[in-house]
């Protein structure tokens, strides 16, 4: 980055199914990059250890000290600065281009000399390395955001594998090279292993693993129609399910 740090911002793109990372700079230039959850699921180990290694927390040496000390850090820290704000989305221009470029690595230089500033990396799949102080309050403030927008993108980042709510998919043992290359992640790798559908909308590259055949054969056999949540046209959202028992008119209607 050629100015001075002046903001950053996480936010969910539902149809990519990643997170977008934003930083501006006070000369109003914008970088845009992309977040897999491969990646998050790295990088989020490697940011719990750097925050554990600064400022107080670094001077802890039992183990329950520095976590609590990190999280006092990151608790008194994000809220007071500048990347607490609302992100000021008027960019003058794209050193990098407007399209986010999808981060692959993250790389941690220690300072020089002592007292110093050490300096943290994104890596992306283009070859760019987007250097950036590695500043306590700068970490803080985005392991915070992702902390934050967790629960939005229905991710659960374990280290059984990938989850979603209490369902857990491992990678298959000798077959992790089938499943990831990168930051990518194989949707197609995974349907199959489950034994789903995978619909794919290659324009805007976005796919869906749809219901396994035994799971619809057991809702058909049950005649008990699957449960799902809509808002009425006052926004109001309600579920299929609170009207068991009782008589339900439902009306759809499509644009296309």
């Amino acid at each position: 980055m050629t100015g001075r740090l002046h903001q950053l911002h996480v936010e969910y793109a539902p149809a990519e199914d990643r997170i977008l990372l934003k930083f501006n700079t006070v000369d109003r230039q914008e970088l845009r990059f992309w977040l897999t959850r491969k990646f998050v699921k790295t990088f989020w180990d490697q940011l719990q250890l750097l925050l554990a290694s600064l400022g107080r927390a670094g001077a802890q040496s039992d183990l329950a000290a520095k976590k609590a000390m990190v999280g006092f850090e990151q608790e008194k820290a994000a809220p007071e600065e500048r990347f607490a704000q609302p992100f000021e989305d008027d960019p003058a221009a794209f050193p990098l281009g407007d399209k986010p470029l999808l981060v692959t690595g993250f790389s941690y230089k220690a300072p020089k000399r002592a007292g110093g500033a050490g300096r943290v990396a994104f890596e992306t799949e283009s070859g760019h390395e987007v250097g950036l102080p590695a500043s306590p309050v700068l970490l803080h403030s985005l392991s915070k955001m992702l902390i934050d927008i967790n629960p939005r993108t229905g991710w659960d980042l374990k280290p059984e594998g990938a989850c979603l709510g209490e369902r857990c998919v491992p990678i298959p043992p000798g077959r992790s090279d089938e499943f990831e290359r990168k930051a990518w992640f194989n949707m197609a790798a995974l349907a199959a292993h489950l034994g789903q559908p995978l619909a794919e909308d290659a324009e805007t590259e976005t796919w869906c693993i749809g219901e396994a055949p035994a799971d619809r054969a057991t809702a058909l056999n049950s005649a008990i129609a699957p449960d799902f949540r809509l808002p009425d046209y006052r926004g109001t959202e309600y579920t299929l399910s609170q009207f068991r028992g009782r008589k339900v008119f439902l009306v759809s209607w499509a644009s296309w």
